[in-house]
């Protein structure tokens, strides 16, 4: 494990890990447009689309929540968990057009994947609970449609040794 966020800090190997996991999957990827998929790390400083149009959803965000949490320290390693919330959007009123489909294939993209991601210091990515409503959609001036949104709990352990070094 020696040195593995040398580039990277832990949080954003998660939640580059969580993208990995959803658009390695040619369901999502057909349900949700490339463009439509808004992430919150990388080179882009604004991701979201300030002027979004019917075309634009449905769209799939996932936005750091919750903070770290679950620390435990030992004289070899550090556990902790780092929430996410998995956010879809859509304009279509017809729930079984976008919202369904697509909670259907993060259950099962997480339900394959949860404890098997290959990731030595990303031990777990945990799909919990969401919470799903119709009413006026963030971001789309006086649209109506479907929200969801997922929590997911990503478990990280570290080695203490070599990955503590403070330069």
């Amino acid at each position: 494990m020696s040195g593995w966020f040398k580039t990277k800090d832990p949080f954003t190997l998660a939640y580059d890990v969580i993208w990995e996991l959803l658009e390695s999957s040619k369901e999502f990827k057909a349900l949700c447009k490339e463009g439509n998929r808004i992430k919150f790390a990388g080179d882009d400083i604004l991701p979201a689309k300030s002027k979004k149009q019917d075309a634009d959803t449905p769209e799939v965000m996932l936005v750091p929540s919750g903070g770290v949490s679950k620390i435990s320290i030992t004289n070899k390693s550090a556990e902790f968990t780092r929430t996410f919330n998995l956010q879809i959007q859509s304009t279509n009123y017809n729930a079984s057009k976008h919202i369904f489909p697509l909670e259907w294939v993060i259950i099962k993209i997480f339900g394959k994947a949860a404890s098997n991601l290959g990731r030595e210091y990303i031990v777990s990515a945990l799909l919990g609970a969401s919470t799903s409503e119709f009413g006026h959609l963030e971001g789309l001036k006086n649209k109506l449609g479907w929200s969801t949104a997922f929590d997911i709990e990503v478990r990280i352990v570290v080695d203490r040794l070599n990955d503590f070094q403070v330069t």
